[in-house]
């Protein structure tokens, strides 16, 4: 689609009332098309090594996970470590290995056909491929009580129900597991509610993490209930949320 189409279609969901989904399939439009470029131009090189380096630990499949997401797996036991990537986009920001573990990490994006296409184009490939699938779907997909760790990044903010996201991830991660959540303060109210940017994550007045659109806001802590402890911080633009999922032994 070009561009100046595109750009109307997105200012029309800034002004025009409609459903989330509706706003979130313009915007995704807008999100491949970034892509595209972007993939253009930090990743695509003439030897196969690309010469940014956030994109070169993205495409290394012996990259270090992450010491913030490393430290919340101190306490497993498991040869195995089960990670999940939510909202991954065409190249998973974590890490692939652990000192001492096997790595099992899933990538899920719901823009999988498009980013396979971007692939072929400018011939990069992920270590991980994303699997075709939504946060607010992953129970469909994935058993509950599963992940050692989930994780998303600057991603559910931009869906179309990123409450029912959180609690879909919470579901999936073991007793004792964690989800770690890293996402701009704000980023709806900043873009003006346009295509994919339809909902903030921020801290209410007693410092609960909250998640809100234009017409509610929800206290998440309180939502999320006992069996969890939600723990957040800002770093610059962002908002980092770590929910600690308590250890309810199953016999």
């Amino acid at each position: 689609m070009k561009r100046t189409l595109r750009s109307s279609l997105l200012r029309l969901t800034k002004y025009l009332s409609l459903p989330h989904k509706v706003k979130w399939k313009v915007g995704a439009l807008d999100e491949i098309a970034f892509w595209d470029d972007h993939i253009a131009k930090y990743y695509a090189s003439t030897d196969g090594v690309p010469k940014d380096a956030n994109a070169r630990f993205r495409v290394d499949p012996s990259a270090p996970l992450q010491k913030e997401l490393a430290d919340l797996l101190t306490d497993v036991r498991d040869p195995v470590v089960r990670l999940l990537d939510v909202g991954a986009g065409p190249f998973s920001r974590m890490g692939k290995t652990l000192a001492g573990h096997t790595v099992e990490l899933t990538a899920v994006d719901p823009l999988t056909t498009a980013y396979a296409r971007l692939y072929e184009k400018h011939n990069v490939f992920p270590p991980v491929r994303p699997m075709e699938g939504r946060g607010e779907d992953l129970r469909s997909l994935f058993p509950a009580d599963h992940f050692h760790l989930a994780h998303a990044n600057n991603c559910l903010d931009h869906g179309y129900d990123p409450i029912r996201s959180v609690q879909q991830m919470v579901e999936v991660v073991r007793p004792g597991g964690h989800v770690y959540l890293r996402h701009e303060v704000n980023v709806a109210q900043g873009a003006g509610y346009m295509g994919m940017h339809q909902w903030n994550f921020h801290l209410d007045d007693q410092g609960n993490f909250t998640i809100s659109d234009k017409h509610r806001s929800v206290d998440m802590v309180r939502l999320l209930g006992p069996d969890v402890t939600v723990t957040s911080r800002t770093e610059g633009l962002f908002l980092i949320t770590v929910i600690h999922k308590h250890d309810q032994r199953i016999n």
